[in-house]
């Protein structure tokens, strides 16, 4: 097997993932960090401060394994779930096929690092009657109301996610003016002479709905991805299919939608098991 150094083939891929495949940041970030987690465990598995491919094989594949299965976790200071384990090992296969197929190159076969069947994956979802108690709390009568009102309407309405809202330019909706500013903007504090500095930031939309939440009662406690999540499922509770909430949320893989057929009724689960047929999860 190759000798070629492990950490500078990991930053060609990153740089592959950035440049060639054109993946979010948020991907690439989960696979660098990933990835840098099985360099510094087999530096300290194999005693080894320069790694090769060649110590990527089945013997510290299998001790891999072992190591995530007894990873605690820094927040909860417990295991960590069987999902997370797997989203490891999915960074891992994804590098080894980039190897495999991108560059030519012998590697341990990516079909070798089996996922299994991980836990179901729990999502939260509002019901209608939750949505309206929530959407009618923002005071119409004042700016900050108006805006926030438009931002829970829009995450609900168009299932995006809260970084891409984030990231909404006035120009970006077509409004008739000159001006490029961001659409979602702070209403408190000094003026920045750049604009963009007034922009909403995530964690300040991610606040705002929480506020929201605790105001009108709610017994459970949504994220802006508790929206995205509501707009999916209550697509297809109104007889969407499959497919067209794929595109919508922008899934690469029907199998990523799936998560939704869990809470929406079973004939669900069949329609999945019709456009699933033959589809593998991309990595």
């Amino acid at each position: 097997m190759a000798k070629e150094d492990l950490k500078t083939l990991i930053t060609d891929f990153l740089q592959f993932c950035e440049i060639e495949a054109n993946l979010s940041q948020g991907t690439i970030k989960m696979y660098d960090y990933h990835l840098l987690e099985l360099l510094s465990f087999l530096k300290t598995e194999l005693q080894k401060e320069r790694l090769d491919l060649g110590d990527v094989n089945d013997e510290s594949l299998r001790l891999y394994r072992v190591f995530l299965n007894r990873k605690i976790s820094t927040k909860s200071k417990a295991p960590i779930k069987r999902s997370t384990q797997m989203n490891f090992l999915v960074s891992l296969r994804a590098f080894l096929r980039y190897l495999m197929l991108d560059r030519g190159m012998t590697v341990l076969s990516p079909e070798k690092i089996k996922l299994g069947k991980g836990q179901d994956r729990q999502i939260k979802v509002l019901t209608s009657e939750q949505i309206d108690l929530l959407l009618k709390e923002p005071d119409l009568t004042r700016v900050d109301g108006l805006r926030d009102r438009a931002i829970m309407e829009l995450l609900f309405s168009t299932g995006m996610r809260v970084s891409e809202l984030s990231h909404l330019n006035a120009s970006d909706v077509n409004f008739k003016t000159s001006e490029v500013k961001p659409l979602f903007i702070r209403l408190k504090g000094p003026r920045p002479k750049d604009a963009d500095d007034l922009r909403l930031s995530v964690r300040s939309i991610e606040s705002l709905i929480k506020k929201y939440a605790r105001k009108a009662g709610l017994a459970i406690d949504p994220t802006p991805h508790t929206l995205r999540h509501t707009f999916a499922t209550d697509l297809l509770r109104n007889g969407a299919d499959l497919r067209s909430v794929q595109e919508l949320l922008g899934h690469k893989n029907v199998s990523t939608t799936q998560i939704y057929t869990h809470v929406t009724n079973p004939q669900l689960k069949e329609v999945h098991k019709k456009f699933h047929s033959g589809n593998k999860p991309s990595t």
